[in-house]
């Protein structure tokens, strides 16, 4: 079971009895760390301390989620509003007049001839508005 939980990052919390030593647990790859000494005559206490313990993990696993959700939600947005802009007639027009730059562009990225901020950079200067 130990090695399952481990393979699956599944956090383990130990529950430690009188005739067991947290050497005996550390040998196995627990940890005191996260564990409870159980005593018969505290298994409410016991019991509230796993219960604190498994409500703070699962509340911090849920903020890491919402906050991973949060910024794919944001990425996907930034990659909606370019397409939308691109596929403008203004920079749609734009795009294609300056298509062998921004090829050229391209290639020097994937090539890691230049860095992102600098392609893009690079991009934006072909699809700035010519003056009148």
């Amino acid at each position: 079971e130990l090695r399952l939980a481990r393979a699956n990052k599944i956090p383990r919390i130990p529950i430690k009895g009188l005739n067991v030593k947290w050497k005996d647990l550390i040998d196995v790859g627990l940890s005191r760390e996260l564990g409870f000494e159980f005593r018969e005559n505290n298994f409410d206490e016991l019991c509230e301390q796993i219960y604190d313990h498994i409500y703070e993990f699962k509340r911090k696993k849920d903020l890491v989620a919402k906050e991973q959700d949060e910024i794919e939600k944001s990425k996907l947005e930034i990659i909606n509003l370019f397409t939308e802009n691109l596929n403008s007639d203004v920079y749609s027009n734009a795009f294609a007049d300056n298509i062998s730059d921004i090829n050229a562009l391209k290639k020097k990225l994937n090539n890691k001839q230049i860095t992102f901020e600098e392609f893009l950079l690079g991009v934006i200067k072909n699809l700035k508005q010519k003056e009148p």
